[in-house]
């Protein structure tokens, strides 16, 4: 593993920071603007999401896709590159406490990520981290269920899959 610097671990916490900041609805121009990037619709487009994406050459981000609702909050998916920062280091950071864990299921491919899912009041916040190196891969900010959403009513599970 490469050594680890200070940029290493706070830039992409600040992007973090950043993309937790965000109002809801997501939208395309709001999240490009936080990032600095230009996000360009897919061809996934439809009359009630749009999709639109943009991979990023230099940075903590590697890729960003933002999934815009007509009637929903919407989607933000943030890939990072490799970096040093941790399971512990995002939910410190961002105060989000314990989360549930969701396994990939036994089909998925073998480097799918781990997550780590935190109910809001406007929807859930997931973390991938990758199995092997228990390193930040991806942050999903998934507000598709309402604009005000409501939170699971189960208690988060304690159960650690990196606890071997």
């Amino acid at each position: 593993m490469p050594p680890t610097t200070s940029d290493d671990r706070e830039a992409p916490l600040t992007v973090v920071d950043t993309l937790l900041a965000l109002d809801r609805p997501y939208t395309a121009r709001a999240v490009g603007d936080a990032t600095g990037r230009t996000l360009t619709q897919t061809g996934g487009h439809t009359s009630v999401l749009a999709l639109s994406e943009a991979s990023c050459p230099s940075g903590p981000l590697a890729r960003i896709e933002v999934r815009e609702s007509q009637s929903r909050g919407g989607m933000v998916l943030a890939t990072f590159r490799e970096s040093s920062v941790t399971l512990d280091d995002v939910s410190d950071r961002a105060g989000l406490g314990v989360g549930s864990w969701n396994c990939p299921h036994p089909e998925a491919p073998l480097d799918a990520p781990y997550y780590s899912t935190y109910a809001q009041p406007w929807g859930d916040i997931r973390v991938g981290y990758d199995r092997h190196t228990k390193r930040l891969r991806e942050l999903i900010l998934d507000a598709m269920e309402t604009l005000t959403g409501t939170p699971p009513t189960d208690a988060p599970s304690t159960f650690d899959p990196f606890d071997f």
